[in-house]
């Protein structure tokens, strides 16, 4: 019985280590600029994706262009169409990017990136509207 005991409490504190160590899906977002260049012959544009607990910013920059666009999120493990304000910076994983756009005119969009693959190095997602999908940035 007491080595069943010490398995279990060993056991418990093998996962305990497992899941501090293991990085949160919000620490990997929030851990670097994640940088996409596209060159499509005409213009070469490069994105440039910012995290903090609760903003996401977005670099447009090209040769003709630049802009900065702002949005809130959260992540969720559920594809919200309604963004709720309570969940923001409050969630650390989630295999959805939920974002809230508030333009100058107060018209508000809701959208969501599904994470396909996020490390320390790497961020693939794509973009969810309705039922279509974009391709994989």
């Amino acid at each position: 019985m007491k080595k069943l005991v010490l398995a279990f409490i060993a056991l418990n504190v093998f996962v305990g280590v497992i899941a501090q160590t293991t990085p949160s899906t919000l620490t990997k977002l929030t851990s670097k600029i994640w940088v996409y260049k596209f060159d499509d012959n005409e213009e070469k544009t490069r994105v440039e994706f910012k995290y903090s607990t609760s903003e996401e910013e977005v670099h447009y920059i090209s040769d003709k262009w630049n802009t900065i666009e702002k949005a809130s999120f959260y992540l969720s493990n559920t594809i919200d169409k309604v963004f709720d304000d309570t969940k923001v910076g409050k969630i650390s994983d989630g295999k959805y990017i939920i974002l809230k756009d508030v333009f100058e005119d107060g018209h508000i969009e809701v959208s969501c990136r599904e994470i396909i693959e996020l490390t320390t190095t790497t961020f693939k997602f794509r973009d969810i509207e309705g039922d279509e999908y974009s391709d994989i940035i």
